[in-house]
């Protein structure tokens, strides 16, 4: 089998995350995995060489690296070494949310300036994030605002899910409010599309959660399903011919039926609604994706956990399959 063209290499850039949390651990573990089986592809480290020299002693890593300048990364056409570090002074920042929040946005328009390269991003620490001045709760929020893009949607997936969310990091007691019926048609678009063009999935069906017990119980437990969510799915029947959408199903029975009946993608309302049920199934084997947005976006599916921090012990499965599908999407 021939190699790929130096100009058609693919590039990974993977962000450092919280220093205080288990990022940058975690991406020096995923390593050893990724390259045994993902030979011809390049991969940059955003961070502070600091912070990765005390995990690479930690976990007594014997991976090579190079440094680089944020200027010089559109012209590495050529894997030298294990992985490539780029630094920048604004990586070095204080309070740690800007420099964390400085890395984010710096390697968003790298990602941006490369052909066939992808974003990986290690977890952050969201209450520190707050410090950079950026008013957003998480990647997907901030993501959103620099594309400027209101329909960005957070879809977690592994091999035996895939979950899309109307609504994202807002308290419980706020959800009904921002479940609308605009916000249910543009988080199914937002799937449809990626089941069909990135997965290459031919008229999937998707499944939808109501938002109350029992789907309401005929507005005894809650109105938004006759509302908003029936009003929704009869839009989306009228509009989308490449798809069929089911619902909306009691979230209870939802995902025991995603194990048994061939769904493509389920569609759920909040948070915990959807993560919970695909974080059990298969935790270490779940993936973020951001849909919505013209790059590609992976993460791990858990945070920072700083209770680990640089003690060797955290597990990289998930940082691993991050990588694995930020490689899959790229064209």
């Amino acid at each position: 089998m021939s190699k790929p063209s130096q100009s058609r290499i693919k590039k990974i850039i993977v962000t450092q995350g919280d220093p205080l949390g288990i990022g940058p651990e975690i991406f020096i573990k995923s390593l050893d995995e990724i390259q045994k089986k993902h030979a011809d592809f390049l991969i940059f480290w955003f961070g502070n060489e600091d912070v990765l020299l005390k995990n690479i002693d930690v976990v007594k890593s014997k991976k090579l690296f190079s440094k680089i300048s944020l200027k010089e990364i559109n012209q590495i056409n050529e894997k030298k070494h294990d992985f490539l570090l780029v630094e920048d002074p604004s990586f070095k920042e204080l309070p740690i949310g800007k420099s964390v929040a400085n890395i984010i946005l710096k390697s968003i328009e790298a990602v941006e300036s490369l052909q066939d390269s992808a974003l990986v991003t290690a977890p952050i620490n969201k209450y520190r994030l707050q410090d950079s001045g950026l008013n957003c709760e998480g990647h997907t929020e901030l993501l959103r605002d620099y594309f400027k893009n209101e329909r960005t949607t957070l879809l977690m997936l592994n091999e035996k899910m895939r979950v899309a969310l109307v609504t994202n990091h807002i308290p419980l007691n706020s959800v009904s409010k921002e479940i609308s019926i605009d916000k249910i048609i543009s988080t199914y678009e937002s799937l449809e599309k990626f089941l069909i063009e990135s997965l290459k999935i031919k008229n999937p069906k998707i499944a939808m959660c109501g938002v109350n017990p029992h789907c309401g119980e005929n507005n005894l437990f809650g109105k938004e399903e006759t509302e908003v969510l029936i009003p929704a799915v009869n839009k989306i029947k009228e509009t989308f011919k490449k798809s069929t959408i089911i619902g909306p199903l009691p979230a209870d029975t939802a995902f025991y039926q995603a194990m048994n009946v061939p769904y493509d993608g389920i569609i759920a309302q909040y948070h915990d609604q959807g993560l919970v049920p695909i974080k059990t199934i298969d935790f270490w084997g779940a993936v973020n994706i951001t849909l919505g947005i013209p790059i590609i976006r992976t993460s791990v599916d858990h945070g920072t956990a700083e209770t680990l921090h640089l003690q060797g012990v955290a597990d990289s499965r998930s940082m691993e399959n991050a990588i694995r599908w930020a490689l899959k999407l790229i064209s």
